[in-house]
């Protein structure tokens, strides 16, 4: 009897180990329309002038977000600093082709709209970065400036690279 319990077993695990690697679709899960320029991102954050030059170098660093909108169209997404830096979060113009973004005027940055923020040349660039084990990564950099600062002509360069998961 327990000889045929033990075929019993190992038949029915036989049929189960059978059965769960059979593919059921081919169907590959895709991405999403803004997927090269969407990602976490460790940045960090020097003020700048409005051309873009730097003023004075690391004043803050943070993991920046961005990604697709919920109707994942290629010409918008989402940035977001998950109240890191300015608390904002706010979705901007995206031209993927040349992966560019940036507003075109002022946009609330936040659901209360306490203040505004405005985009100046936003640019994710594919392997343009190195990370510190000498591997290519991507690169994320803009300016940004804010209605409600003490100076509303202040830009910050917010600028790094794609985060990997290792420690950089």
């Amino acid at each position: 009897m327990k000889k045929y319990f033990s075929i019993l077993i190992a038949s029915i695990f036989c049929v189960f180990f059978a059965v769960s690697c059979d593919t059921q679709t081919d169907i590959e899960a895709g991405g999403t329309a803004v997927q090269d320029m969407a990602g976490n991102w460790d940045v960090q954050v020097d003020l700048a002038a409005a051309d873009g030059e730097v003023l004075e170098e690391d004043i803050y660093g943070f993991t920046l977000y961005t990604y697709n909108t919920a109707d994942n169209v290629s010409n918008t997404m989402w940035i977001d600093d998950r109240g890191k830096f300015w608390a904002f979060k706010f979705k901007t113009d995206v031209n993927l082709s040349k992966k560019t973004f940036q507003t075109s005027d002022y946009v609330p940055y936040d659901a209360a709209e306490t203040g505004n923020a405005k985009i100046v040349n936003g640019k994710v660039m594919l392997g343009a970065a190195t990370n510190l084990h000498g591997m290519p990564n991507d690169s994320i950099a803009f300016l940004i400036t804010f209605d409600d600062d003490e100076d509303p002509d202040t830009y910050y360069l917010i600028h790094g690279q794609r985060y990997t998961g290792f420690s950089e």
